[in-house]
């Protein structure tokens, strides 16, 4: 049995080392100051299409 890969990963040399969504370069903070900014996660799912909701939750 395998472990499942972690939701967000840094990894050196991608994104300076911020902490991003697995096999993205979309950073996290990215995700929540477009929360802060009022963006739901609806809009969010469509303005990043490889993300799901499992991904935001564990950003």
């Amino acid at each position: 049995m395998t472990t499942p890969e972690p939701r967000i990963q840094k990894t050196p040399g991608v994104m300076g080392g911020e902490a991003c969504v697995r096999r993205t370069r979309i950073p996290v903070w990215t995700l929540v100051l477009a929360r802060k900014l009022g963006r739901t996660d609806a809009d969010l799912l469509a303005d990043f299409p490889g993300l799901v909701p499992a991904d935001l939750d564990a950003a």
